[in-house]
């Protein structure tokens, strides 16, 4: 992506080495509010990611205000451009700056999208948080960014199984992830389709049991809302003791 220099308040420039350590921080102070789940730093922008390019905006006295991970891969003819993420501490005019390079840059792209790519902490999520992220969910929607998916991220806390402990006592087991087929998982979800409810239903009710009976892991997961079985999914893990953590969405340019 070509960038130029702005005559205002915040600059663009491609990240340096010397601003890693800005950019983790920008990153973890945009940490999603998951509990349970490990303050894992983040891993080195745009570090083994083919053709991906970090840009930062700075004051222009060394202080970085945001950064943004982008990827443009050209495949079979068809140019794709994409945010992978951006962090800025929610603020406002970093998030602008950032954003309207992208659509600036956007001529000659046959599709623009954001936050398809899984996120730079643990547990690696896809996906912008509505709620957590509401300034710069603010400023891609004023830039012409739609919603092109949307999951809901649950929490389950960590459980004992009922014996000689007492029944559903705070444990602290490593976070689990409840994969899209209803196994569970560490944290580096592994991709797997969704399955037909009633498997899914199953699987996760047993994997919930283990890891209960292990020591009661806490347990994260997502459902696809878009999916036509979505509100019972969600209804179900609401009966397992799931609660909302927030609504994540990708995004493309219309």
């Amino acid at each position: 992506m070509a960038l130029v220099l702005r005559a205002r308040a915040v600059w663009l420039r491609p990240a340096a080495e010397g601003d890693h350590g800005q950019i983790a921080d920008l990153i973890a102070a945009d940490r999603l509010a998951v509990p349970s789940v490990p303050g894992s730093p983040a891993r080195a922008p745009g570090a083994g990611v083919p053709g991906r390019t970090v840009v930062v905006a700075h004051d222009g006295f060394g202080v970085v205000l945001g950064a943004m991970a982008l990827h443009r891969p050209a495949a079979t003819g068809r140019l794709t451009g994409s945010v992978a993420w951006l962090h800025c501490r929610e603020n406002q005019e970093a998030a602008r700056t950032l954003v309207r390079a992208v659509v600036e840059d956007s001529a000659g792209l046959t599709a623009v999208t954001a936050f398809t790519d899984p996120g730079p902490l643990e547990p690696g999520l896809p996906g912008l948080p509505l709620h957590d992220r509401p300034v710069t969910t603010e400023v891609f929607a004023e830039a012409g960014f739609r919603t092109m998916d949307q999951w809901l991220l649950l929490h389950r806390p960590g459980r004992h199984a009922e014996g000689d402990n007492g029944p559903h006592l705070p444990a602290g087991g490593p976070t689990r992830w409840i994969a899209a087929g209803g196994a569970a998982h560490g944290l580096h979800r592994p991709a797997r389709p969704t399955v037909a409810l009633a498997k899914w239903r199953d699987r996760l009710r047993g994997s919930l049991e283990r890891l209960d009976q292990a020591g009661g892991s806490d347990a994260l997961t997502t459902v696809d809302l878009l999916a036509p079985d979505a509100s019972v999914r969600c209804h179900l893990l609401e009966q397992a003791g799931f609660t909302e953590v927030d609504l994540l969405r990708s995004l493309a340019l219309t």
